[in-house]
């Protein structure tokens, strides 16, 4: 069977879609991709939908579906997500850098989630934008395929 070139998935605006929109998301990388790499594509794309959703709707503005499409681009799986709220704070990519995934495994206490997730979307893709207008952010984010 040869792997379908382009995807498109409307997510709902609830937690509980993310486990679906994941399953999606790895079936389509893991034909493009080695079951590693394919990982690492749901892991960006789960961090984006969760914060999206937990934190997404400001002022009451966004209760659309998030839109993911997915395509393959010369060398590289592409992933972009769609939303009418900020998908992650557009200054935040100044602010987050690998060191956020440090931590003291005798003091977990200290362990804080501000800043986490972007860290792992990052460190999960090859390359992540955000772009934003008016009316639409979106998040894009790529992926080689070795």
């Amino acid at each position: 069977m040869t792997p379908y070139p382009e995807k498109s998935i409307l997510v709902e605006r609830d937690l509980s879609a993310v486990a679906h929109a994941a399953c999606i998301v790895r079936d389509f990388a893991q034909s493009h991709l080695d079951e590693l790499l394919a990982g690492d594509v749901e892991l960006a794309v789960v961090e984006t939908l969760t914060n999206a959703i937990k934190h997404g709707q400001v002022h009451n503005r966004d209760d659309n579906d998030i839109l993911i499409t997915l395509k393959l681009d010369g060398p590289d799986l592409v992933v972009d997500i769609f939303d009418h709220a900020p998908l992650v704070p557009p200054d935040s990519f100044d602010r987050i850098a690998a060191d956020h995934l440090d931590m003291d495994p005798a003091n977990l206490d200290s362990l804080t989630e501000s800043g986490r997730g972007l860290a792992l979307i990052l460190l999960s893709m090859d390359e992540v934008t955000l772009h934003a207008d008016d009316a639409l952010f979106r998040l894009h984010m790529r992926k080689r395929i070795p």
